[in-house]
């Protein structure tokens, strides 16, 4: 598979919010299948019913070791009738947030960063403001998610929030003004007491590794997890590339509202 970054940069906007580039299989019209879609009825049906609620396409690959199967529903892009075949690359925006996550446990292992220590102690002064205290939030909170800070994503078409960091020549935005901009949110708790899925906890866990390994995330990312491991196909490209590897699955953003369909390339 391949993974790709959002439309934001780690040295950019990436921290964990990147968009990797993977390969996957899919398809379109009625249904695609590698395998005879009567094997797999309740997939068949299971991929539908989310494909209907959140299309424009919906695909699943299964199996290993040489008995393996794909089987989708919708069109991987919208407004023609196309399949996602196995070998198509495609964005997975927030599955990249286990990416982040393995390099910074790397990290604790390594003794370089402790789980329980204030974020502050390695992106000092990043943390601060509007109730929000980085001698207070460990890197744990972040992880977790239980910092209490505030959701917030940049750029997303339909996001009732309305303000938005200042933009990079090329589209993108740096992650100091990402979360300089999230921040402005109000805190949802204090640190530890509960757990809010916020995309900017991430982008901070980006700063972290930039900071302690002296190298862009998503070198630092390639060179320690995805290289490791042997995953040929998934790729964390540079700030700014956006282009996926062919063929490759559309990704988009919107929504269904009744019978008209809202959708924007991501």
């Amino acid at each position: 598979m391949t993974i790709r970054r959002n439309r934001a940069r780690l040295s950019a906007v990436a921290g964990a919010v990147c968009a990797m580039t993977m390969t996957l299989t899919a398809h379109s019209g009625t249904a695609y299948a590698e395998v005879r879609a009567e094997d797999h009825p309740a997939t068949l049906a299971a991929l539908r019913t989310l494909q209907a609620a959140a299309g424009p396409g919906a695909a699943v690959h299964a199996g290993a070791d040489g008995d393996d199967w794909t089987l989708s529903a919708g069109t991987g892009t919208y407004g023609a009738d196309r399949p996602i075949q196995r070998d198509g690359h495609f964005l997975i925006g927030s599955q990249t947030k286990t990416f982040t996550a393995t390099v910074v446990l790397q990290l604790v292992d390594e003794g370089k960063v402790a789980l329980d220590a204030p974020i502050d102690t390695y992106l000092p002064g990043v943390v601060t403001g509007n109730g929000y205290d980085g001698t207070r939030i460990t890197v744990r909170h972040l992880l977790r998610h239980t910092s209490g800070i505030a959701p917030y994503s940049p750029g997303m078409p339909l996001d009732p929030v309305t303000v938005q960091p200042p933009r990079n020549a090329d589209g993108t935005y740096t992650p100091r003004e990402v979360v300089r901009t999230a921040l402005s949110l109000d805190p949802v708790s204090v640190p530890g007491a509960s757990a809010t899925y916020s995309n900017t906890n991430y982008v901070i866990l980006g700063m972290l590794v930039e900071a302690v390994t002296e190298a862009p995330a998503h070198e630092a990312i390639q060179r320690r997890v995805i290289e490791p491991l042997g995953l040929t196909r998934t790729l964390f490209p540079a700030p700014g590339d956006r282009a996926l590897p062919l063929p490759a699955v559309t990704g988009y953003h919107g929504a269904r509202l009744g019978g008209i369909y809202v959708w924007t390339r991501a």
